[in-house]
């Protein structure tokens, strides 16, 4: 059996961010059927809403064999992984809606934590283009990337509908729309800007979410799919990412985080993770992580993988009429079976933390009628865009207060600053060294005011020897 790495409680549930917090910043959304649908420059969303109800439904359906598969499945260790961690976060109720979380990325409780987390990395601070799975737990990465002002690049889910797509505020967010709205599938769809295999970019980091992670090879398990490979496999066989310098950076809950996992039974295309993201800490693979794959492992893609994505098999013609060969082919395979999808009251196999038989925990949104939940949703949406922008503020105060009190009063005196107090003026041309000896001396007084007024505003008490001011600084 697996166990967790850290001595985690089990029975008790990580707090939420409080109101205030930057946590808040992802606030819980309401079903989708509080929000209106939109027909915008040809975007129908009541189809493509359509559409993916179809596909969570046949999905629901392949849920009741898929006892039956796991024999069949190319790597049934990474199937008892999943397994376990899924039962653990639905009995534990470590889940968080859309649930059951079997056969998805899972979405946790803390996931607005963790993406903070993340936020506080210097590698993502640094970061311009940011990869981000399209999955739930991860929403709040995603909307902290367009907060704060970089741009995102995230696939349509299992690449069925396109390829890739880019957004950023700038060039995505229209007039009255929320920053909210660019950050899930129908979102990125209608608003994003589609990417080809041809595009000329840079990824400068990965987001990914994972079922289980191990800290000391960075290996993880996803939902089964493969399809986080299969992206990495393109992007750095085109040339938009270095497969060995880009950073891979995953949110977990501290319950997904698992010491165990068999790194010698990792397949060659499998993309292990630099640095595991919770909501209470982060972690950072060390020595031991396993190396990371460079370009698609067509040798791996059976043909039943190849049928359901149409990128790959373009880029698959492509390759083949530029070389004149044919590509390998992986052998044929049993595809995983999908998630099913229920209410956000939960439901699904976990019995919460009461045991078999408890009841959920209630979902207050759905005793809300519709008109408020869009309100609650509206004003969500508000308070996180509010937190955003405080943010920025923040950090645009702090980068002002790091600036030397010198350096800022010759920014005054350049004229760069507007400056509180009126600067002397400056000297006349012929001055040899630009200001001259008078200017220097008077700008030296002028100086010691703006730091006596500082001094005041942080309510310290004045000795005798500042109530002179500027005259009788300057004349010393």
């Amino acid at each position: 059996m697996l166990t967790s790495v850290f001595a985690f409680n089990h029975h008790a549930r990580l707090p939420r961010p409080a109101h205030g917090e930057r946590g808040v910043h992802s606030a819980v959304l309401l079903p989708r059927s509080s929000r209106p649908a939109m027909a915008v420059d040809g975007f129908d969303a009541a189809s493509f809403e359509t559409d993916r109800l179809a596909k969570d439904a046949d999905a629901m359906e392949a849920m009741a064999a898929e006892e039956a598969t796991f024999a069949k499945l190319r790597t049934p260790w990474k199937w008892a992984v999943r397994r376990r961690i899924w039962d653990m976060m639905e009995a534990e109720d470590y889940a968080e809606w859309p649930r059951p979380v079997h056969h998805r990325i899972p979405n946790f409780v803390g996931a607005e934590a963790a993406a903070m987390r993340l936020a506080d990395l210097p590698e993502f601070q640094s970061a311009s283009l940011v990869k981000v799975n399209p999955d739930t737990p991860q929403r709040p990465v995603r909307r902290l990337v367009l907060s704060e002002g970089k741009t995102l690049l995230t696939p349509q889910p299992r690449l069925r509908t396109g390829f890739f797509s880019t957004l950023s505020v700038d060039e995505n967010l229209e007039p009255g729309m929320r920053v909210d709205q660019l950050t899930n599938s129908k979102g990125v769809a209608q608003h994003g800007t589609q990417v080809t295999l041809d595009a000329q970019y840079t990824v400068d980091l990965v987001v990914v979410g994972s079922t289980a992670v191990c800290p000391a090879t960075g290996a993880r398990v996803g939902k089964g799919e493969g399809f986080a490979e299969l992206e990495w496999g393109i992007l750095s066989g085109q040339g938009n990412l270095d497969p060995q310098a880009t950073l891979v950076v995953t949110t977990v809950h501290d319950c997904q985080v698992v010491s165990d996992m068999p790194a010698g039974q990792l397949t060659k295309h499998d993309v292990p993770v630099d640095v595991i993201v919770t909501p209470t800490r982060v972690l950072r693979v060390g020595q031991g992580r396993a190396p990371k794959p460079s370009g698609v492992m067509w040798d791996l893609l059976s043909p039943q993988k190849l049928s359901q994505i149409k990128v790959l098999r373009d880029l698959k013609r492509r390759i083949e009429g530029e070389t004149g060969m044919p590509l390998p082919q992986g052998p044929d395979e049993t595809l995983p079976p999908t998630a099913g999808r229920q209410g956000r009251s939960g439901g699904g196999r976990g019995r919460g933390r009461g045991g078999r038989g408890a009841p959920r925990r209630a979902n207050v949104a759905l005793a809300l009628s519709e008109e408020e939940r869009q309100q609650a949703y509206e004003e969500a949406c508000r308070r996180a865009e509010a937190l955003a922008a405080e943010a920025k503020a923040e950090k645009e105060r702090e980068r002002k207060q790091a600036v030397p009190l010198d350096v800022q009063a010759g920014n005054w005196l350049a004229g760069l600053v507007k400056p509180k107090v009126t600067p002397p003026e400056e000297p006349a041309a012929a001055a040899t060294d630009g200001f001259g000896a008078s200017f220097k001396q008077a700008a030296a007084g002028w100086t010691a005011q703006v730091e006596r007024q500082r001094r005041m505003n942080r309510g310290e008490e004045l000795q005798p020897a500042d109530a002179g001011g500027r005259a009788d600084s300057a004349a010393e």
